[in-house]
């Protein structure tokens, strides 16, 4: 979908209507692509089609306790059909078309295998284009005629003695932005050799549905242009592992089955070799782009993208509980951090903040206003300009803190912790939703904790900047 087809508000709508929004224009998408289907000469017909479902099926997967009402179980499995017969479809094709590749590599006698194994791929894709055909006619027609007939419509249920709290996209996309982006990084972390095929598959399928989850909003949110790019190159590399592997297993088997004095051994034999060499490039360079923890940046871009959802959704309202550590948990060492300065400039009833943060050798600069105590306190913050940091910073001389700040996703929230380094101290914070929401620091902070220090105004930052 284009940025065109995306409300500049988006975020700022109660997620159901936000989500069939988008569902809609991705349902349209799929539309289209379908109708593609019909000219022989539209190569990119099919690729274009089995990408539209799957972003579909995926938008409705990640947003369905927002879609009730819209999406009935059978749609579901006729889409998942649909999307089983382009994964066939597809994946013969690209399988056919690296073989035409190796010809020139092959000699005389090694093309009688490879012409072997074209055949068996030519058979397959012919009962693969007409299941494709039959699926699309009947069940991705009948499950986009129910969609666009139940999406535009939905229904909230409330009670009167409950004060009515409507849920923004971007309080709901925050979430499924952090809980995406740990899956994928708790799967690569388990990705060590080129044999761990089946995790790097999953971790191949987080990276689609965190991409998927930032496509609709990429015109909306700087960094998810960047983002999306990383986890295009992610999932192409993976992707072409895998496709090398099963290929290989094929080739193994029909390898096997023949005769030793088969004329199409020898090409078998070679293009296993051929795909090893290919699965091996692919897996060297996974690795030095994102195994081992060097992807650090990615991720630390990501929390940054749900950090900023995070924030739009609060918009000025800081709803934040508190934390005194005993030292600094081991745990979050692995996740990104940035250098903060921040002082305060001379006042009674608000409290204004410079803030200079540093992170991969970046700083940026911001102007902050504080008012009230407790859990929810107002808070409108600005980006400024280094001139205008520079001038105003003399100013907070004498009320300064140094710290260095961790952020750390858990399955809901983001924890953030902060290590000052001008004296011996230790903080958790996590943001809420709902001032009211139970929360219970993870398994690895609680340790860790030796009290909840909210509203203590002796752990504020304002007053320990004095």
């Amino acid at each position: 979908m284009s940025s065109s087809d995306v409300p500049s508000d988006l975020l700022d709508q109660p997620v159901e209507r936000a989500v069939r929004l988008v569902a809609l224009t991705l349902l349209s998408d799929a539309g289209t692509t379908r109708a593609r289907l019909i000219d022989p000469s539209d190569t990119e017909a099919l690729h274009d089609f089995r990408v539209a479902v799957r972003r579909l099926r995926s938008w409705l997967r990640a947003y369905r306790p927002y879609l009730d009402g819209s999406v009935r179980g059978k749609d579901r499995r006729r889409l998942r059909a649909v999307a089983r017969a382009t994964s066939v479809a597809r994946d013969t094709e690209v399988h056919l078309q690296w073989l035409h590749d190796q010809e020139t590599i092959l000699d005389a006698e090694q093309r009688v295998g490879l012409l072997f194994l074209r055949r068996e791929l030519e058979v397959r894709k012919h009962d693969a284009d007409a299941e494709l055909r039959s699926e699309v006619g009947r069940d991705f027609s009948r499950a986009s005629e129910a969609l666009a007939s139940a999406l535009p419509y939905y229904t909230l249920r409330g009670r009167v003695d409950v004060p009515v709290r409507i849920k923004t996209m971007a309080e709901a996309t925050a979430n499924l932005v952090t809980t995406g982006a740990r899956t994928l990084r708790d799967r690569l972390a388990q990705v060590r050799t080129v044999a761990d095929q089946s995790i790097a598959h999953e971790a191949r399928i987080e990276a689609k549905r965190l991409r998927y989850l930032l496509e609709p909003i990429e015109s909306l949110v700087s960094a998810a242009h960047d983002a999306i790019a990383r986890l295009k190159e992610l999932q192409d590399l993976i992707g072409d592992m895998h496709d090398a592997t099963v290929l290989i297993d094929e080739l193994v088997a029909d390898a096997e089955a023949t005769d030793p004095t088969d004329l199409s051994r020898p090409g078998l034999v070679a293009l296993v070799t051929q795909l090893r060499a290919r699965e091996m490039t692919a897996f060297d360079r996974l690795d030095d782009a994102w195994l081992n923890d060097r992807a650090y940046a990615f991720f630390e871009s990501v929390t940054g993208i749900a950090a900023h959802l995070a924030a739009r959704a609060r918009a000025g309202i800081e709803t934040e509980r508190k934390y005194l550590l005993r030292a600094l948990p081991e745990h979050v060492l692995a996740w990104p951090h940035h250098e903060i300065e921040q002082g305060y400039l001379p006042g009674d009833r608000l409290a204004e903040r410079l803030r200079r943060v540093r992170a991969d050798g970046a700083e940026r600069w911001y102007r902050t206003v504080k008012a009230g105590s407790g859990v929810t306190r107002t808070e409108l913050e600005d980006e400024t300009t280094q001139q205008v940091f520079d001038t105003m910073w003399p100013l907070t001389e004498g009320h300064r803190v140094h710290k260095r700040r961790y952020a750390v996703a858990d399955e809901t929230h983001v924890w953030e912790i902060d290590e000052f380094t001008d004296r011996d101290l230790v903080l958790a914070e996590v943001e809420l939703s709902d001032p009211d929401a139970p929360i219970e620091p993870p398994t690895w902070l609680a340790p860790y904790v030796v009290r909840e220090v909210t509203g203590e105004s002796e752990f504020l930052n304002l007053n320990l900047a004095g």
